[in-house]
């Protein structure tokens, strides 16, 4: 997204680098509104073949009474506290560099900011690209049971963020 932001502000102006993702996540919200339904019995286009075993896999999983889910109890565990701050500080990180690396590119490497936008949005790329990958290999230790699947997703939560 960083790079087409910047293409369209290059080419259109400033003021559509907004109206531009503006629209097309109004779009996606749409199509998502239209799309998705809150269970197989809601959904516009399924067939009853696909409801019937969708329906008939949920088992006795699907429960009609609500339970109250233990907040304060979630929200002051160690693991979930963990969790939020290790998010925040890759959150931080991202945004520290979405914002600082075209402005360090452009005043003190000179480059222009269609290019600086570029190459600062390298770095996201190959954070997508590594994400995939990891998940690869995670699959494969898994699989192959060389890691438990707890061990995997708290190494990963640490050294791949």
């Amino acid at each position: 997204m960083i790079v087409c932001t910047n293409i369209v502000k290059e080419h259109f102006g400033w003021v559509y680098a907004f109206y531009v993702p503006a629209i097309l996540s109004g779009l996606v919200g749409i199509v998502w509104i239209w799309v998705v339904s809150d269970s197989p019995s809601e959904h516009k286009t399924i067939t009853k073949t696909e409801r019937e075993f969708i329906e008939a896999s949920f088992g006795s999983t699907v429960s009609k009474s609500k339970a109250k889910p233990p907040i304060c109890k979630a929200l002051t565990s160690l693991p979930f506290v963990a969790l939020v701050l290790s998010h925040y500080s890759s959150f931080w990180g991202l945004n520290f560099f979405v914002t600082q690396a075209p402005k360090f590119m452009n005043e003190v490497l000179g480059f222009n900011l269609a290019n600086a936008g570029f190459l600062s949005s390298l770095p996201y790329l190959a954070r997508m690209f590594s994400g995939f990958m990891f998940g690869y290999i995670g699959d494969l230790l898994r699989r192959k049971e060389i890691m438990s699947v707890t061990f995997l997703r708290k190494s990963f939560t640490v050294f791949c963020m």
